[in-house]
């Protein structure tokens, strides 16, 4: 593997700082997945090794560095992130019904998880010999008339 423009081979470690490098532009360009960038760097991988292989390189302190360093280039840091929120919700409540769309989307892909499992609500507790004015009487609900 070579570094683009270069003739000199890269190492095999991770915490090199060309490859680290390297493995930072993969982790970016592949949405922060790590398994994809492996692939990518490596193709001859497995499935399995390059899961091994993607954790292995996104854990890696040189590598998180060069993240840090990206992606705070690029504006995507903390704050950046914040204010990008504090938008979406001002679109959310603003009189733009196109943005309200767009927030509302964006906004419960954080709140709503995927495949949500949503089962029925539990059945009352029925009392065999209980009828309607004898819980009447418990809960001291006037009788209909």
């Amino acid at each position: 593997m070579y570094m683009p423009g270069s003739k000199r081979p890269l190492g095999r470690r991770w915490s090199s700082r060309p490859m680290a490098t390297l493995a930072a532009h993969a982790i970016i360009k592949n949405s922060m997945n790590a398994t994809r960038a492996a692939r990518e760097l490596r193709p001859h991988l497995t499935e399995q090794s390059a899961r091994k292989t993607g954790s292995r390189m996104i854990h890696t302190p040189a590598v998180q560095a060069e993240l840090e360093k990206l992606t705070n280039a690029s504006g995507l840091n903390k704050q950046n992130a914040d204010r990008f929120l504090e938008e979406l919700w001002n679109w959310l409540l603003g009189g733009d019904n196109a943005l309200k769309l767009t927030a509302a989307r964006i906004l419960a892909r954080c709140y709503i998880t995927e495949g949500t499992d949503v089962s029925a609500p539990p059945t009352p507790l029925q009392i065999e010999g209980m009828d309607e004015d004898a819980i009447r009487v418990l809960t001291g609900e006037p009788e209909p008339g």
